[in-house]
């Protein structure tokens, strides 16, 4: 009865129902024509039984606002949503196919690279909802379609959160999404933000890499518990093709602390681009491939993966990564257990590793022969070193005789010149009596010597103007305080140097060296410049910062430098903003800076 008046109401509304293809606890999903435009679309309508409560028909509201807000490749669209008495409903893009879980059972992933580009586009899906403030909530492969044509989308948004808006509709202490995908702050009081669809898309990962689960459980209690703890197997234990990069990524989802799971579904999709990038893997057009025929492209694939694998491996060893490429040759090795090219990479491998060991060996061998040789020739050389000490010493005692002899000779010659000196003194002072005699019968008149005066010229002080902006600023003369800026005049002489040094406070500091020749009265103008003034902004939220219209990123601290304008009085300001992911300003003000001081701001 209810399917005959949904049907009658729908046609009234120009859709024309076919039959229904999903029923839930809340809603049920009919595939309908729509007549205007003549296309296939997915009608989701409330529960009669359901439609009296405004809760019921507000989380209907919400699914069709989050969907209506997301515009991706990956994402179905919604086309209408409409809210009445009897019924409401939302009609969305009908994707003709089956769930990925439905897929996987019909069409088994044998490839870890398949089912991890799978994992790509639905990552790349929710990244776009987190960016528009959406969160899934209900991450798992039953929400995933997976079209005829190779399409995937992500869907059913019913339990999402908007970010902001809608928190009311979730009581609390009730847990909202399929227990097995849950993160482990569905079950805290936690909230559940975009790091707890990063934990559920790790779940849906280990499920396509090891077709299991990660936590199971005799009973709901159980595995809940198991989920809380983060207590699952190590995926290389249940499949061992997977390569310890992919696994690392994997846990890293999979981590029970927020702060060391990825922080952002971007830095996910940037690791695995990284390790396709490696490979030389192009993921669209690997998809497009496998969706058309998916166990005739997996037949033939396993070649194409030992290739790229070998020249992984061949880039590892060039660049003497052994451990990586040791890697990828025993993941070709369990592809294909006779390869000979992985052979030959782990002998070239095993033959590097040997020479690492040979070649300190080797050279601790050389370096102990050529200790040897060097000690030997030293005790050679001690040896004639002390034939010639001896020879040394023979020939200094005869040097010292020598020199004996030498100092003897000297001695009686010193004694010759004193008893020369003697004599001499003797003689001349005989001699200077007799001059004195004779100088003084002889009469000496005094020589009359015009001597000329040398006046020198006096040097007087002159004037010399001076005027400093800013006038509060000191003048030191030669190391002394002269005055501030508003002196006038300078005494200053010719032809002597002089230090004129000019300070202030929130100006650089200027030194002039002066020397005239002559008197000059120019005027001396010293314009300072002002400071840096600094500006600390603390931003614990990491909103986007922009100082007038300039971006200067969303770091927890910044800081910013401006130079006020030389003709300014010290000050000047900036008009501080901040914005939040969507672009919406939280914080905006007109800052005043001083310069040479430090101001500083704290945006919430």
């Amino acid at each position: 009865m209810e399917n005959d008046s949904v049907s009658i109401e729908l046609e009234n509304k120009d859709y024309q129902i076919i039959k229904p293809i999903g029923k839930g606890g809340m809603s049920t999903v009919y595939l309908a024509v729509e007549k205007s435009l003549k296309r296939d679309v997915a009608i989701k309508v409330l529960h009669s039984n359901l439609s009296g409560d405004p809760k019921n028909k507000e989380r209907l509201r919400r699914e069709a606002l989050a969907i209506a807000k997301m515009n991706h490749d990956n994402i179905v669209k919604i086309y209408n949503f409409v809210e009445e008495e009897l019924h409401s409903y939302i009609v969305m893009e009908y994707v003709d196919g089956s769930d990925l879980e439905d897929f996987i059972k019909e069409h088994p992933i044998h490839y870890i690279e398949i089912g991890l580009a799978i994992f790509l586009k639905i990552s790349k899906a929710l990244f776009h909802a987190h960016q528009t403030g959406i969160i899934h909530r209900d991450i798992k492969p039953e929400n995933v379609m997976i079209s005829k044509k190779g399409d995937i989308k992500v869907m059913d948004f019913g339990i999402s959160s908007i970010l902001g808006e809608y928190n009311n509709l979730t009581t609390t202490g009730s847990i909202m999404g399929s227990p097995m995908f849950m993160s482990p702050e569905h079950l805290n009081d936690f909230p559940i933000d975009h790091q707890s669809d990063i934990f559920s898309l790790g779940i849906v990962l280990y499920h396509l890499l090891t077709r299991d689960y990660p936590f199971k459980g005799k009973n709901t209690g159980q595995l809940l518990s198991n989920i809380a703890k983060c207590n699952y197997t190590n995926p290389q234990q249940k499949n061992k093709l997977i390569p310890n990069f992919i696994n690392r990524i994997l846990m890293k989802t999979l981590t029970k602390e927020r702060e060391f799971r990825y922080q952002s579904l971007e830095e996910v999709i940037v690791d695995i681009e990284k390790y396709f990038k490696l490979l030389n893997f192009n993921v669209n057009e690997e998809l497009t491939l496998f969706f058309k025929n998916p166990e005739g492209y997996q037949s033939t694939f396993s070649q194409t993966i030992i290739e790229k694998y070998l020249d992984r491996a061949r880039l590892a060893l060039s660049e003497r990564s052994y451990s990586v490429a040791t890697e990828y040759a025993n993941l070709v090795l369990e592809y294909s257990n006779t390869n000979s090219d992985a052979f030959s990479i782990i002998r070239s491998i095993e033959k590097s590793k040997l020479l690492k060991k040979v070649i300190p060996l080797s050279v601790l061998t050389i370096a102990l022969i050529t200790i040897i040789i060097y000690g030997l020739s030293y005790l050679d050389n001690r040896k004639k070193v002390e034939k010639r000490r001896e020879k040394n010493k023979i020939i200094l005692v005869k040097k010292e005789n020598q020199k004996n002899s030498k100092i003897k000779a000297n001695i009686k010659k010193r004694k010759e010149l004193i008893e020369f000196k003697n004599k001499s003194l003797k003689n001349i002072a005989i001699i200077n009596n007799e001059l004195l005699n004779i100088l003084k019968k002889v009469e000496l008149k005094p020589i009359e010597k015009k001597v000329k005066i040398k006046y020198r010229k006096l040097q007087l002080p002159f004037n010399k103007p001076i005027r400093v902006i800013p006038k509060a600023a000191s003048l030191y003369l030669n190391g002394k305080h002269y005055g501030y800026g508003n002196i006038k005049k300078l005494r200053l002489k010719t032809n002597k140097r002089y230090l004129l040094e000019i300070k202030s406070a929130g100006c650089e500091k200027e030194k002039i060296k002066l020397f005239f020749r002559k008197e000059d009265e120019t005027p001396i103008v010293v314009r300072l410049k002002w400071k840096n003034a600094k500006l600390n902004i603390k931003n614990p939220s990491k909103y986007d910062i922009y100082i007038g219209n300039k971006y200067y990123g969303n770091f927890k601290t910044i800081e910013y430098f401006k130079r006020p304008d030389i003709t300014s009085n010290g000050k000047t300001s900036v008009i501080l903003k901040s914005k939040n992911k969507t672009g919406k300003i939280i914080f905006e003000e007109k800052i005043t800076l001083i310069a040479g001081k430090i101001s500083s701001k704290i945006i919430n």
